[in-house]
């Protein structure tokens, strides 16, 4: 299985690219494909096996790819004259990042059924 997205799907979901920028994200959705091959290197049979979805696994390419991209310098807090403005933490690191619900959404689901192991968390 090769990357579900290119850069084309990243513009649908947020704005059209400059030329720059498309070369950036080609290789952000490169490297954001590896990443998550890396962590899950069954990837592409969940997929071919209905366990994860394609459109889940675009989902979350392209939402780390275009975390980079809204902040390619990783800038937190900023200010000008009379004007300050910080970023939320997930953006602000301008690193390739999957969040841990992205990473949790890129894991098949079990079925009923299936030998599983629950962690329930108690009270508060």
């Amino acid at each position: 299985m090769e990357n579900p997205v290119d850069v084309a799907y990243l513009e649908q979901g947020w704005r059209p690219l400059s030329d720059s920028e498309k070369t950036n994200a080609e290789q952000l959705l490169a490297e954001a494909w590896d990443k998550a091959l890396s962590r899950y290197p069954r990837l592409p049979e969940w997929v071919e096996r209905n366990k994860v979805t394609t459109q889940t696994v675009k989902r979350v390419i392209a939402a780390a790819v275009r975390r980079v991209l809204k902040n390619p310098d990783g800038w937190y807090r900023e200010s000008l004259d009379d004007w300050s403005g910080t970023r939320d933490q997930t953006t602000s690191t301008g690193e390739l990042l999957f969040t841990d619900e992205e990473l949790a959404d890129l894991r098949p689901v079990s079925s009923v059924g299936s030998a599983s192991v629950y962690n329930l968390g108690l009270g508060g």
